[in-house]
Formats: C-alpha cells, sequence, structure tokens
C-alpha cells in the first residue's frame, strides 16, 4: 500500500490573495486505499517540510499552485521532487507556469484560433494599439483571475487607459486581448501515460445575470453563482477535447491542466487559456471548475485520482 503525502498551502500564514479566498481543499475521501497524510506548506517551511517528506513517503498528491511573484509555494515544490525523483502528480517544472506566448503557439499549431493580443510595457504604447473592442486587460501571464475586475473588459479608449494604468501600477506589464463574446467552455485534461492523454467530457458555463465573465471577485468570492452543466451539444464536446489533447501535446504537458474556450456567434472556436495544476478538491457547495467537471456523470473523480497516481508513479520510470 502507497504512503501519500498530500502537499497543499499553508493558507493561513500567506499574504496572497488567492490564499485569502481559496476553499479549504480536501482529498482524502479519494485516497481511502492508501496511507496518507496532508502536510500544509509555505514559502518559508516548505523546504524542511519536503525533506523529511521523501524519505517517508512513496507519492507526493502535489496540489500547490503558486505563480511566480505569488507568496504561495509553486514551481520549487516540482523542482524539488524531480530532483529527488520521487512520484509526483501535477505539472512538471517545464509545464507547471507556461507563457501565454506558449499557450497561443500550441493553440496555433493546434488550428485553434486565438483572439488578438498585444503585450504593454508602459502607458505611451496604447499609442500603437492594434486591437479592435471591446478588450480585456490582463496580467501579463494571468493566473487565478489576478487582478481582473467587473471592469477589465472595455469598450473605449479611455476606459483601456484606465484599467492599463491600474495594471501596469500592480504589475509592470499588461496582456491586452480581444474580448471574445459567446459561450464559455472549459475542459480537463490529464496524462495517463507518457503517451497516451485523456480529456473529460467538457463543461459549459452559465454565468449569473449581468456576469459575462470569470473576474478575480466572481471567481472567488461568488463561484457558487455559476452553474457548470454538461456541454449540450456532443460535437461541439468531441472538438473541444479533440484540440484540448492537442494543445496539450504540443507543450508537452504532464499532470493534468484545465482548458478554457469561447464560442462566438458565428461558431467560431477560441483558446483562451490553460491551467496546469488546476484547482481541485473544493467543497461542493463551493467547487472548482474543475471539481465541477468531474462531478459529471460522464467523468469520475476516483477514477481521475487513480490516473493522475498512476501517472505519478510511472514519471520516473
Amino acid at each position: 500500500m502507497y504512503k501519500i503525502a498530500v502537499l497543499t498551502v499553508d493558507n493561513q500564514n500567506s499574504i496572497s490573495q488567492v490564499s485569502k479566498n481559496e476553499p479549504e481543499i480536501n482529498p482524502l475521501p479519494y485516497l481511502k486505499e492508501y496511507i496518507t497524510k496532508q502536510f500544509f506548506l509555505s514559502k518559508n517551511n516548505s523546504f524542511q517540510i519536503l525533506e523529511n517528506i521523501y524519505r517517508h513517503y512513496d507519492i507526493c498528491l502535489n496540489l500547490c499552485d503558486g505563480a511566480e511573484g505569488d507568496d504561495r509555494p509553486g514551481i520549487e515544490v516540482v523542482q524539488f521532487l524531480e530532483k529527488k525523483t520521487m512520484p509526483f502528480t501535477g505539472a512538471g517544472s517545464a509545464f507547471y507556469e507556461p507563457s501565454r506566448i506558449a499557450m497561443k503557439d500550441a493553440a496555433l499549431k493546434s488550428k485553434v484560433m486565438i483572439p488578438a493580443y498585444q503585450y504593454i510595457h508602459k502607458i505611451e504604447e496604447l499609442s500603437t494599439l492594434k486591437l479592435q473592442f471591446p478588450i480585456i486587460v490582463k496580467h501579463f501571464n494571468s493566473y487565478s483571475s489576478i487582478g481582473l475586475t467587473k471592469e477589465s473588459v472595455v469598450f473605449d479608449f479611455d476606459s483601456l487607459q484606465q484599467q492599463t494604468r491600474r495594471m501596469l501600477k500592480l504589475y509592470k506589464k499588461v496582456l491586452l486581448e480581444s474580448y471574445i463574446e459567446g459561450d464559455e467552455y472549459t475542459v480537463l485534461v490529464a496524462s495517463v501515460s507518457k503517451n497516451e492523454v485523456k480529456a473529460y467530457y467538457p463543461a459549459k458555463i452559465i454565468f449569473p445575470h449581468g456576469e459575462h465573465f470569470k473576474y478575480f471577485d466572481l471567481k472567488w468570492q461568488n463561484h457558487h453563482k455559476m452553474k457548470y452543466i454538461p456541454c449540450p451539444n456532443k460535437g461541439v464536446a468531441d472538438l473541444l477535447m479533440e484540440k484540448s489533447i492537442a494543445i496539450y501535446k504540443n507543450m508537452n504537458g504532464s499532470g493534468y491542466a484545465r482548458f478554457d474556450y469561447r464560442i462566438d456567434k458565428h461558431n467560431n472556436l477560441y483558446f483562451l487559456e490553460l491551467n496546469p495544476n488546476c484547482s481541485l478538491f473544493y467543497p461542493p457547495n463551493n467547487a472548482s471548475s474543475a471539481d465541477e467537471i468531474l462531478s459529471f456523470k460522464q467523468n469520475d473523480k476516483q477514477t481521475f485520482v487513480n490516473t493522475i497516481l498512476s501517472y505519478a508513479v510511472q514519471r520516473f520510470q
């Protein structure tokens, strides 16, 4: 019987905005066949805890997802486990936090359209704006909807200047994208083996009245107000799964990731982004997007957990 160390972020000892809003994580109901213990890692104690874990456990279920510059343990956990060749779930370091350009290039290589985009380093660069309105103003390597507000989608130049100034002040660099109006879908993909990838049946997101996209407060404080339903069109579902697998493979994906798409009024499919090590195992009344996907009858969370653990064991073989 495997001994599994569950690695989660110590939200009580983090100043991250994500940590201040993240629900309690509990994967233990899906690990009943194993000997398990949950560990809470911070930026300050992660290496000390990991040094002890790798000597006494067989696998790490790694749920640490900190981004660069955030006060949450992240890629350094993965790099430690790789150095020790200890089996772990989730993305390897090469796939842990890919750039938005790498994602977009992989989508284009997979023959999926992407929104037009432009990076801004200083406000004066808006004079060379190449995009059509509406535009969404994002963190340059956006994660967890960080920095996004309801006003982040803009329809005129004055609003664009205001939102760009705000984001430049916070993050020094900004990603502008054409905002795609239409239905939003999300797909979960996992590595089954080094050569096989599985996509889980996609979800269509139904936004509450008056809302049209995931900004930080909607995602983290009112996520329960969004509804996730199995994609009602099987043809669309098959296309979403096919393209997600293609993008994942073109990025040399490992572990698992969640993909976001929009389909506009002309039925054009646009890839928005992917999220390696996406959030999982939140409470049922405040489930993450991946939890919602795995709640569908077409999918099964226990099978998913078994799959990612199996891949963890294969990782260094």
